[in-house]
């Protein structure tokens, strides 16, 4: 009730001014998802998409018992400021792991985030899993939010209903029908349909450059998706 209560920001007219949000976007949609369906989100996750791809590590919420038990297995995110490195513990405790957060308190190999992304990809071209149509892929990966400059990423991006749909986002060698997203300024997620290509990447560092100017993660995974492609030959 208190999401739905908060006032709009003052002079943010509908249309003429975009930022990304990793809180409030989320929650409004995991509620609209839960009085729709019914069942808690994470559950709607887990049997929607996590259990019909095999993703044996993934879950939207742990449980206490699962944060215990995976234990070192569990990777720490860092936050680098000025040469040093410290763990940043609103992301990494249990209570983080396993507290309603759908912005965050995933957990999952990334092996397996990449495997959701090939079936998105694959169905997109109608020979998928079925796990969505190619229509609702569309209205995900294909742009809806043009040209507005977003202050949240500092860049004018292309934004599906979900996806960043801009090529230039993950380097120049991206195909410009590629789309993917960007994670808590240590992880990238891109698939390419021009080159049947997805790349997932995480790293353990958040650099605190990115929450100023300038966007240092996204430069970080530029330079990375554009090694990669051509590692790959396909610069």
């Amino acid at each position: 009730g208190r999401l739905l209560a908060l006032p709009m920001e003052p002079d943010w007219v509908p249309g003429e001014r975009a930022a990304y949000s990793s809180w409030v976007n989320w929650f409004v949609l995991a509620l609209v998802i839960e009085a729709l369906d019914g069942r808690p989100i994470d559950q709607v996750v887990a049997e929607e998409i996590i259990e019909p791809l095999g993703m044996r590590d993934s879950a939207l919420r742990l449980t206490a018992d699962q944060y215990r038990s995976y234990g070192e297995r569990l990777g720490w995110v860092h936050l680098t400021v000025a040469g040093s490195a410290f763990r940043a513990p609103m992301l990494d405790t249990e209570a983080a792991a396993t507290g309603w957060w759908p912005a965050g308190s995933g957990r999952g190999p990334y092996r397996e985030l990449a495997k959701f992304y090939e079936a998105m990809l694959a169905d997109a071209a109608g020979g998928g899993p079925g796990l969505l149509t190619p229509a609702s892929v569309e209205k995900i990966t294909r742009p809806d939010r043009v040209g507005l400059f977003d202050e949240a990423w500092r860049t004018h991006t292309s934004w599906g209903l979900g996806c960043v749909s801009d090529g230039r986002a993950f380097g120049r060698h991206a195909s410009p029908e590629t789309w993917g997203h960007h994670g808590a300024m240590s992880s990238v997620v891109l698939a390419d349909p021009k080159h049947s290509l997805v790349v997932a990447a995480i790293l353990n560092g958040m650099p605190a450059e990115s929450i100023q100017l300038g966007r240092a993660d996204h430069k970080r995974f530029r330079t990375l998706a554009e090694q990669i492609y051509e590692d790959l030959a396909l610069a």
